[in-house]
C-alpha cells in the first residue's frame, strides 16, 4: 500500500507535486542539453589539437626534406 502511494506522489497525484516534477524534469534536460554542449565543445577543440599537430609535423618533414635538399 505504502509503495503505491509513494509512486502516486512521485508520479505528482500528491496534490501540487506535479509542477515540482515538471520543475526537475525541466532542469535535468537543461543539464542534459549543457553536459552535450560541453562534450561536443571539446570534441571541437580535440580536433583543432589534432589538426595542429599533423599542420606541425607536415612542417616538420617539410623543412627536413628542405635540409637534405641543401646538404645534396
Amino acid at each position: 500500500m505504502a509503495e503505491h502511494l509513494c509512486a502516486r506522489l512521485f508520479e505528482g497525484g500528491g496534490g501540487g507535486g506535479g509542477e515540482e516534477e515538471e520543475e526537475e524534469e525541466e532542469e535535468e534536460e537543461e543539464e542534459e542539453e549543457e553536459e552535450e554542449e560541453e562534450e561536443e565543445e571539446e570534441e571541437e577543440e580535440e580536433e583543432e589539437e589534432e589538426e595542429e599537430e599533423e599542420e606541425e609535423e607536415e612542417e616538420e618533414e617539410e623543412e627536413e626534406e628542405e635540409e637534405e635538399e641543401n646538404v645534396i
